[in-house]
């Protein structure tokens, strides 16, 4: 049972695209993780479906935790890119980074738009509530189990699961002064 990290992550960056988002950036996970290389690659394929580069600038890699976000987006808001939405590898992350932008005056969804992946269950407590990539975490529990059981008596085998982009308040037509 594995994510299917390269079609999710492009889904927000086409939604973001959807709301009028033409600069973007993006918090990598590091880049010696397959999770963070798929992610940012699906990330990057989003913006080009609207015609939109995703300059290396306007990408920083940093560890999958909230303090690697917290940093990348420091380091993102020292690049001055302008950006106006910013995607983050994972949701965790994503809440690093909105603490950073909070602490540099940011406004966010006026400023910037941040987003994340994942749905995990403690973005219940984050204001603005944190636009993501929902993954059925319950139902791919189920599926891995009956795969392994399945593997007993046949072959081995891939299950890739799709996400879904649930937009919060976090996110929202751009309008603010992005990252400057």
């Amino acid at each position: 049972m594995v994510p299917a990290n390269r079609v999710g992550a492009r889904a927000p960056a086409r939604a973001l695209a959807g709301l009028g988002h033409r600069r973007f950036a993006a918090l990598a996970g590091p880049p010696e993780l397959l999770v963070a290389r798929d992610r940012l690659a699906g990330f990057r394929a989003g913006p080009a479906d609207a015609g939109v580069d995703l300059p290396d600038a306007h990408v920083v890699h940093g560890g999958f935790t909230r303090d690697g976000g917290h940093e990348a987006a420091a380091r993102l808001l020292a690049a001055r890119t302008g950006a106006t939405c910013v995607f983050a590898a994972n949701d965790v992350m994503a809440m690093g980074a909105m603490a950073a932008l909070r602490e540099h005056g940011v406004r966010l969804p006026e400023d910037v738009s941040p987003a994340g992946f994942d749905d995990i269950p403690t973005l219940r407590d984050l204001a603005p509530g944190l636009s993501t990539v929902r993954l059925p975490l319950e139902d791919m529990g189920e599926r891995a189990a009956r795969l392994v059981l399945d593997e007993v008596v046949g072959e081995p085998r891939t299950v890739r699961v799709a996400g879904e982009v649930v937009l919060r308040a976090s996110t929202s037509p751009p309008g603010g002064t992005g990252l400057r």
